[in-house]
């Protein structure tokens, strides 16, 4: 009889269940290494599109989306340009973005980098109204590179509720390209909800908008304070505001002082800086008299014996920088101060103003490029804390000697230091800071035997028999400048010094 029965395929290595546990493993050895190669070079194919565009200067959305991920290796610092796709991905970011050199963009670009998160630096030199009006919803802080800006545009920023700032950085350096606005433009930033950052702004009018956002700038929470030292335009009205500043005030740049604004200006009650002013009337000076929280002049050209006497007639600290010979007169009125004085001079300091100003009672800073035995003796005679400093003085003996005699705190910055001088030195009876490179071990000895406070802050070769004669001191403090030997600190530190 036939048989009918159907004759069965022996089944497969593959298909027997128990040969396929066996063979699996096998198969995932060479399956994923297989499919991560694919997959890093098809990565590797998107991403050297983009990257070709990136080095140019052109974000696309892949490299957009590594910089999600890397931020810390693909800045966005010279991104010229960016697709809508690519700022889409950006709008994702939590980050700050910092698009410095981004000089044009898409609405639907601004659109999709206003939703981001974190702060938002683009290097737009102009602002339309409809851009504004999209950047205004941004959350977090703006900062615009402008070199104008529009009433309009100025309006439309109103809403934003973070920092609008008009500056970038780069590099440790600030750039500042809005120097100026309209009235109207000044008055709609006075209403603007966050704080505003105008650090280059020159001018500030007597119109209603300009007062109005000088007031702003004085008054609103930030942080780091107004801030109006590239100022070369200031009329009254604005400094009565300005004057209002509870903290430092810096007007670097003024290079001219109406009496009127001098006025204003003396109802400040912090430290008022004037550096950019070459001269200044009898007038101003007696107005800015009445000023109580300490006065800084570093660029004076000349000092009149009047504007002196004025001057002198000030309370709070008062510094002021003269290209010009000190005359004597003006150094007797400026003695008459109680407060601290601080003089920088680039002339020689005669022996007449030496003698004036050694009456005076506070504290002397002078910063002088020589000075004469005969100036030495006359300052030597001031009872007051006395500091002479131009980075490193040469000074002859005898005037350190002269100026040894001074009877309160002794600050020096010297070139050398001789072992006679070291000797007058020892006598001090006030403390004592030299600022010395070095010391020999006879003037070390010499000054182991000072009575008060040691201070060497700038010494950096010091043998170890002169630190043995040092650590006999009673008080040194060599300060985080000084670089001594390693030998030398050890002998100090083992004596309990500093």
């Amino acid at each position: 009889m036939e048989n009918n029965t159907c004759m069965k395929r022996p089944r497969t290595e593959l298909e027997n269940p128990a040969a396929a546990r066996r063979i699996s493993p096998k198969l995932l050895w060479w399956l994923f290494p297989l499919s991560a190669v694919v997959a890093l070079l098809y990565l590797s194919l998107v991403l050297a599109a983009g990257f070709g565009d990136f080095r140019g200067g052109h974000l696309t959305k892949a490299v957009a989306c590594c910089h999600l991920l890397f931020p810390r290796y693909l800045p966005l610092e010279e991104v010229t340009s960016i697709s809508d796709e690519a700022a889409v991905v950006l709008g994702r970011s939590a980050r700050h973005l910092y698009l410095n050199d981004l000089t044009s963009l898409s609405q639907d670009a601004a659109e999709s980098l206003s939703r981001s998160k974190g702060g938002l630096t683009l290097g737009l030199t102009s602002l339309s109204e409809e851009m504004a009006e999209v950047l205004s919803h941004h959350e977090g802080d703006l900062y615009l590179d402008l070199t104008s800006l529009s009433a309009k545009a100025a309006e439309a920023l109103r809403d934003h509720e973070g920092l609008l700032s008009f500056h970038q950085s780069g590099g440790g350096w600030y750039t500042f390209h809005l120097t100026s606005l309209s009235d109207a433009a000044a008055q709609a930033l006075s209403d603007h909800k966050g704080p505003v950052s105008l650090d280059g702004l020159q001018a500030l009018s007597d119109g209603p908008g300009h007062v109005a956002l000088a007031k702003k700038l004085v008054e609103q929470d930030y942080h780091f304070g107004p801030d109006f030292h590239f100022l070369t335009d200031l009329s009254a009205p604005a400094a009565e505001v300005l004057s209002q500043c509870e903290g430092p005030l810096y007007l670097g740049c003024l290079t001219t002082l109406s009496d009127e604004v001098a006025e204003a200006l003396s109802k400040q009650e912090g430290p008022l800086y004037l550096g950019g002013l070459t001269s200044l009337s009898v007038e101003a000076a007696a107005a800015l008299s009445r000023h109580r929280g300490g006065l800084g002049f570093l660029g004076l050209t000349s000092l009149s014996d009047g504007v002196a006497a004025a001057l002198g007639q000030s309370e709070g600290d008062l510094t002021v920088g003269l290209r010009t010979p000190l005359s004597d007169g003006a150094a007797a009125a400026l003695a008459r101060r109680q407060d601290s004085l601080g003089l920088f001079l680039q002339a020689p300091l005669s022996d007449g103003a030496a003698a004036a100003l050694s009456q005076h009672q506070g504290d002397l800073l002078l910063a002088i490029t020589s000075l004469s035995d005969g100036a030495a003796a006359a300052l030597g005679q001031h009872q007051g804390n006395l500091h002479l400093d131009h980075r490193q003085l040469d000074l002859s003996d005898r005037a350190v000697e002269g100026l040894s005699k001074n009877g309160g705190d002794l600050r020096l910055s010297l070139s050398s230091l001789s072992d006679e001088a070291a000797a007058a030195l020892s006598q001090h009876q006030g403390d004592l800071q030299l600022g010395v490179a070095s010391l020999s071990d006879g003037a070390a000895a010499a000054l182991s035997h000072h009575q008060g406070k040691l201070g060497l802050p700038s010494l950096r070769d010091l043998s170890d028999a002169a630190a043995q004669s040092l650590s006999w001191h009673g008080d040194i403090t060599l300060g985080p400048n000084s670089h001594i030997p390693e030998s030398a600190a050890a002998i100090l530190r083992a004596a309990g010094h500093k």
